[in-house]
């Protein structure tokens, strides 16, 4: 186990510890209640927010640099690796994993697996715009569903930072006009949430546009679709709304 891993608990346990402690702080029994049970709910659902953040942040990092930093090529999908994933209910869905191979500008060929799945499949020949990082033999989607993909990774791992933050900040009694979060929560709710929703809502209608006109076959069921033109709907009429309070200058946030 490695010395961040190490830090990391450690890390965990003791804001679990003071956050525990603090639940109780106003009982009289306190260290008969803090208990093993609710000192390790705690320490679950704070360790699953810190495991979310400090997981999914490097990884949506490291991908937007490739993508937004390094040279961009037309790759070739050379073959397809199909694979089956199965929910808790126990439903399958067949998965598509394509391998490219393309040419750098020193003529060397470059043949990887992609990072990115689809149910929809993909056709032997396809080009693909893919980002590669030569010194870390690095390949990155650089497609918008790739794009909408990390955007969407970011916006997750950012709100349980939030949470991890806020969860210091209770634990420890720090007050939060100390540590900025009141700023923070502003631009989560007046910044981030919406453009989550402009994400989430590009993202289920591309999945529309490509199964109903881009002749895209998926294996999907029919409900999938009702879903999507159904948050696309309210998704819509909300930014609708949002854009029409802003040109009427209406205040959308109060403090």
């Amino acid at each position: 186990m490695s010395l961040y891993i190490i830090t990391i608990l450690l890390f965990v346990l003791l804001v679990s510890y003071k956050i525990t402690k603090r639940m109780f702080a106003d009982n009289s029994n306190k260290l008969l209640k803090v208990g093993c049970f609710s000192y390790g709910y705690v320490f679950l659902v704070y360790g699953s927010l810190t495991s979310l953040s400090v997981g999914i942040f490097p990884l949506v990092i490291g991908q937007f640099e490739t993508i937004v930093t390094k040279e961009k090529f037309s790759a070739k999908v050379v073959s397809v690796r199909e694979w089956v994933d199965k929910d808790n209910d126990g439903r399958s869905t067949t998965m598509y994993t394509p391998t490219v191979e393309f040419k750098l500008n020193n003529n060397e060929i470059i043949n990887r697996e992609l990072n990115i799945s689809s149910g929809g499949g993909y056709d032997i020949g396809e080009i693909i715009r893919v980002a590669y990082n030569y010194e870390e033999d690095k390949l990155v989607a650089a497609s918008l569903s790739s794009i909408f993909l990390l955007l969407g990774g970011g916006l997750m791992a950012s709100f349980t930072s939030i949470l991890m933050v806020y969860g210091i900040c209770y634990g420890f009694n720090i007050p939060t006009k100390y540590t900025g979060l009141d700023i923070i929560k502003f631009f989560f709710i007046a910044v981030f949430m919406p453009l989550g929703m402009l994400v989430l809502n590009g993202g289920m209608i591309c999945y529309l546009y490509n199964s109903w006109f881009n002749g895209v076959e998926n294996n999907h069921p029919i409900f999938v679709d009702i879903i999507c033109v159904f948050f696309v709907t309210i998704l819509t009429l909300v930014k609708v709304i949002l854009i029409k309070s802003l040109i009427k200058g209406e205040k959308l946030f109060s403090n």
